[in-house]
């Protein structure tokens, strides 16, 4: 009986007959279950299968109660009654096999509950097994395939949660490592928790500058873009470097901004230039990638047309 108040079938595989209970398995949705189940509950659920075994020992001690000397002598017709001269006389050995059954039956019925059925049940539940068994063969034949199915399930479900420790522990270290970068920020800055976004944002970057060795570009339109450096009056107001070059054709600009449930941001937003110049470049670079091929194009005939705004005068 199942814990839902369902009855139905079951093989069993094993019994304990110390603690009086059966080990019952079955078949449910192509899978294998088991249960301990206690002797009395298998006794209430099978009365058939006991009361046949009972009742006859039950009578059978009956008997033994009103007629010991008769089932004694005819079990142990062993020559032991008779002697050389003839047999014993009858009135003695009735009265002294009488007085025997009598003290077996009085230390019979002395025995307890348990240990008499402790006695009984193993030999019917042994025979109740049998015919189980042979009714449910072809589910038994099925069983070796059911460990197999279960540890792929188990070592799945073992893998799912050493996967999830293993990414609750990255997720920890990025968060230490982020409070750890956090604390050296200057927090003097108002802006400072934008500040520490940027700085987080650029420590990921695959940073590739333009350096003087690289190729010059046959263009017909060149469109280029430098940045300039901070000025002393920007970092006196602590003003935030929003933007960035990782590379000499990407610019990035950083726009901080705010959600409506007052959660900072950084929205990344890149552009796309033929050479992008960052604030550590010189003149000299600036030149070698932007005038300098149109200087060669003067001498050639053309007409360059060069058209800048900011920083001009440098």
């Amino acid at each position: 009986q199942r814990s839902n108040g369902r009855i139905h079938q079951a093989v069993i595989t094993q019994i304990n007959y110390e603690a009086k209970s059966v080990t019952v398995e079955w078949q449910e949705k192509n899978e294998g279950k088991g249960k301990e189940v206690d002797l009395d509950a298998i006794v209430q659920l099978n009365p058939n299968l006991f009361t046949s075994v009972t009742n006859p020992s039950s009578s059978h001690n009956n008997n033994n109660n009103n007629n010991g000397a008769t089932v004694d002598h005819d079990t142990n017709n062993n020559g032991d009654h008779y002697t050389n001269g003839g047999t014993v006389t009858q009135p003695n050995r009735r009265t002294k096999q009488q007085t025997t059954d009598s003290e077996n039956v009085r230390k019979q019925s002395q025995l307890p509950v348990a240990a008499a059925v402790a006695a009984v049940r193993p030999a019917v539940i042994s025979s109740s097994a049998v015919q189980v068994n042979n009714d449910i063969s072809p589910q038994k034949q099925q069983t070796p395939t059911i460990p197999p199915v279960l540890d792929s399930n188990k070592s799945k479900v073992v893998k799912e949660i050493e996967r999830i420790a293993a990414n609750r522990e990255q997720r920890r270290a990025r968060q230490d490592e982020r409070r750890q970068k956090l604390s050296e920020v200057d927090q003097s800055i108002p802006a400072w928790e934008f500040q520490a976004m940027v700085s987080e944002y650029r420590q990921q970057l695959d940073v590739k500058l333009l350096v003087m060795n690289d190729p010059q570009k046959d263009l017909k339109i060149c469109v280029c873009v430098r940045k300039r450096p901070i000025t002393k009056k920007e970092l006196n107001k602590k003003d935030i470097d929003v933007l960035t070059i990782p590379n000499k054709e990407v610019v990035i600009v950083h726009l901080p901004k705010v959600k409506v449930d007052l959660t900072k941001y950084i929205d990344n937003q890149k552009f796309r230039f033929d050479y992008g110049f960052h604030e550590t470049c010189n003149n000299e670079l600036v030149y070698h990638f932007t005038a300098h091929p149109l200087v060669q194009s003067l001498f050639q005939g053309n007409n360059p047309m060069v058209f800048a705004y900011g920083q001009t005068g440098s």
